[in-house]
Order: structure tokens, then sequence, then C-alpha cells
């Protein structure tokens, strides 16, 4: 049993590394003990030659599927957009296919009226009258 207490003992000591004592000079120390070059790591060159050809191949295509993808947004926006300019003029077309509808847009923007009709020309002189004092004010205002 001894004997294998001493062996653990002597792997221990073969383990850890001697302490150095520091000298008092930098250079001293340099020289001394200099330290070994950088072993050249294959297995790290080949990581990032791997990394960076990964890059290459799948950057433009991330790219790419951005811009789709914003481009795509904008289009659903314009569709939107245009869809409901479409309900609108649906909305048109269902008032001019209307009579009623027509009979006083024609009443209205070329003062045309059937024979029966009389036509309102009291309510037609008091809205000139109010463009007429409308204009009169904005120019003793200025």
């Amino acid at each position: 049993m001894a004997t294998e207490k001493d062996k653990k003992n002597a792997r221990k000591q073969t383990i850890q590394a001697p302490i150095r004592k520091k000298e008092s000079s930098p250079l001293s120390s340099r020289t001394a003990n200099p330290l070994p070059a950088r072993v050249f790591n294959p297995v790290l060159l080949i990581f990032i030659v791997t990394i960076a050809f990964c890059v290459q191949l799948v950057g433009p295509s991330v790219i790419t599927l951005w811009e789709r993808s914003n481009e795509k947004e904008n289009l659903t926006a314009d569709i939107r957009h245009e869809q409901e300019r479409n309900d609108q003029l649906k909305k048109e077309v269902s008032d001019l296919n209307d009579d009623e509808f027509l009979k006083d847009q024609i009443r209205e923007h070329l003062q045309l009226y059937t024979p029966d009709e009389t036509p309102k020309i009291i309510e037609q002189m008091n809205k000139i009258q109010e463009k007429e004092d409308q204009n009169e004010g904005n120019q003793r205002s200025e």
C-alpha cells in the first residue's frame, strides 16, 4: 500500500509544473527562456476556409431573399390600394346605372331639366351671390 501512495505522490509532482521565479530584468527572461514559435494549425485553417466558403455561397441568396421579401410587401400594399380603388370605381359605375343619380347629376352640372320641371333659379342665384360675397371678402383681406 505504501508503494501505491508513493506512486500517486510522484505522479502529482510530475503533473504540477515547477514554479519559476521572476527575474528582475525583462530582457534576460526573454533571452534565457524564449517562447516557442506558434505552431501552424491546419484544422483552424480548414475551419476558416470552410466558413468563408459558406458565407460566399449563402450570402447572395440571403440578400436576394431579403430583397424579394421587401418587394413582396410593397406589391401587397399596391394590391390593397388598387383593390380599394377598384371598389370605389365599382361604386361609381353602380351609381351611373341608377337613373335618379344620373338625373341629379344632369340637373346639377349641366343644368338641364325635363319639360315638366321648373328650375329653381332662386337657389342658383343664392349660390352665385354667396360666391361673390366670398370673393369680395378675400379681396378686402388682401
